[in-house]
């Protein structure tokens, strides 16, 4: 975690730990770093050091979880996304508001849009069902 951490952050922060004690406890944290976007940048280095090390074939992530990561580390996941030999599959919202070199691997790399009107399943399943 320690190597990609260093790459999304520039060497700038501190790399999460992951310490299993004796007694079954998971500790899962950055030192001196309780932040919201701190937290899910770690859940981030985190799954891309799975990624690398073990034989699994895709990785997920939503947009509730990359919106809240700052900018400039967006970018270098993203770039760590298109440099990864396996399937990576986002669900990204307001892709407008990222950087112009975050919002250009977006552009580049975007497989499907949806939008109102054109949801995957024919319609948003956050919304009522019409009775017409």
């Amino acid at each position: 975690m320690k190597m990609i951490n260093d790459v999304v952050t520039e060497q700038q922060e501190i790399a999460p730990l992951l310490q299993i004690t004796p007694q079954k406890e998971i500790i899962f944290e950055t030192p001196g770093n309780t932040s919201e976007g701190t937290a899910f940048k770690s859940l981030v280095i985190y799954d891309l050091t799975i990624l690398e090390l073990r034989p699994i074939p895709a990785l997920i992530h939503d947009s509730n979880i990359l919106k809240r990561i700052e900018d400039i580390h967006l970018e270098h996941i993203l770039e760590r996304y298109q440099s990864s030999n396996r399937q990576v599959f986002i669900a990204f919202d307001k892709a407008d508001s990222t950087t112009e070199k975050a919002h250009k691997i977006l552009e580049e790399t975007a497989i499907l849009r949806l939008s109102d009107g054109n949801e995957l399943f024919g319609r948003s399943w956050s919304k009522y069902e019409s009775n017409d």
